[in-house]
């Protein structure tokens, strides 16, 4: 465990394990990192734990795009973790040199 650093720890009726949903098991967290997995009975939410999804090519969601640069970008960062998204890769579409450089510009 972290020295002086908060520790989360999440129960949850089934957790994801080695792609298999398990019961009775904890999951502690600390600093965005698992510390550990490990069996305890208990009480716990209702529901599943699953690790974050990332998405390897996505242009846009929730009317705005890649191509229209880093204020777009942030809103998609905002809104994907609602969907299980913890990680993303901004995908510009076909178009002119000139403006896939400057979405890039707003990416990067």
């Amino acid at each position: 465990m972290p020295e002086g650093g908060l520790v989360l720890k999440l129960r949850y009726q089934k957790t994801l394990v080695d792609g298999r949903l398990r019961e009775n098991m904890s999951v502690e967290v600390a600093g965005g990192r698992v510390l550990r997995v490990v069996e305890e009975a208990g009480p716990a939410e209702e529901g599943l734990l699953l690790p974050g999804l990332i998405d390897l090519h996505i242009h846009g969601m929730l009317g705005v795009d890649t191509m229209q640069g880093y204020q777009a970008v942030q809103a998609m960062a905002a809104a994907l973790p609602r969907y299980g998204v913890t990680a993303f890769l901004p995908t510009t579409m076909n178009d002119e040199a000139g403006r896939i450089r400057q979405a890039l510009s707003g990416i990067a």
